[in-house]
């Protein structure tokens, strides 16, 4: 894929022009080319996602406990700033079956 420079970002000068950022964007294909996007034939998700499973190591997390569902909702109702009772909280904790989810 090939790269094509533009204008110099709005930065200090530099003595060295190696030094100056630019921006990059890369250069699409022309839509006649076969490695155009609109030309590429679309898979199916499933031969998509195989192969990036069978190279990905999974990784098993136990669900969370009711303590910490608690601290994820008082979190979120402090960052909203919303009061969040202990009832309420508990309750919800309580009823969500460990699952951040629901």
């Amino acid at each position: 894929m090939r790269l094509t420079p533009l204008r110099p970002v709005d930065a200090a000068p530099s003595p060295d022009p190696l030094l100056r950022p630019l921006c990059c964007v890369p250069a699409l294909p022309s839509p006649l080319h076969p490695l155009h996007p609109t030309s590429l034939p679309a898979l199916p998700l499933s031969q998509v996602i195989e192969p990036v499973r069978s190279r990905c190591l999974g990784i098993r997390v136990s669900a969370p406990s009711q303590g910490e569902i608690m601290g994820v909702l008082r979190g979120v109702a402090h960052a909203e700033k919303l009061p969040l009772p202990e009832t309420v909280g508990a309750k919800i904790a309580a009823q969500s079956c460990r699952n951040l989810r629901r």
